[in-house]
């Protein structure tokens, strides 16, 4: 008998509580506080802000599906040293 519970994809838990920027197919990006997520990553942000060529609107909490989203990354990168 094979496990049917398998791993997530992605281990998003450095980045909870923290904002994040995440890319969707179709080219629509949005950037907001990381809430939640399972491991498909579906994920829910908070204060949520898309951004768009007509101006960024404001959309509150929303819930992403795993399949459409492209790209995470934190929305504030830091500075780190040189190693050379």
């Amino acid at each position: 008998m094979t496990d049917i519970h398998k791993a997530s994809i992605i281990d998003l838990a450095p980045m909870l509580n923290l904002k994040v920027r995440v890319n969707l197919a179709g080219g629509r990006e949005v950037s907001g506080v990381l809430k939640s997520y399972d491991k498909i990553p579906n994920i829910v942000l908070e204060d949520t802000k898309e951004y768009r060529d007509k101006g960024d609107r404001e959309l509150g909490i929303v819930i992403l599906r795993g399949p459409l989203i492209t790209c995470i990354m934190p929305d504030s990168l830091t500075a780190i040293e040189n190693p050379f």
